[in-house]
């Protein structure tokens, strides 16, 4: 069964601990994340991401960030990522 969630429109330092407790809440399961709506991905959450991505990788678990708003996709790449990169992947 795939989890979804509907991440926050900002994405800051302010939110990031509860990302980090929303992630680990979904540790073991396949994971869909909507960042349709977000306006701001700051450092500390897209390190919470990315750590999550990395979990469900080694599990086993689909992790996907779909969709994406330009806002998202553009802290990606000033990031060092692709946007693709948080495609589905298993």
């Amino acid at each position: 069964m795939t989890e979804k969630l509907v991440l926050d429109e900002k994405l800051n330092t302010a939110t990031a601990a509860r990302l980090a407790e929303q992630m680990s809440a979904m540790e073991g399961k396949d994971v869909s994340l909507d960042a349709s709506g977000v306006t701001f991905l700051g450092g500390l959450a897209l390190q919470v991401l990315v750590a999550a991505r990395k979990s469900c990788a080694v599990a086993g678990h689909l992790f996907e960030v779909t969709p994406r708003s330009d806002a998202f996709d553009e802290a990606l790449v000033l990031a060092g990522f692709r946007p693709d990169d948080f495609d589905k992947e298993q």
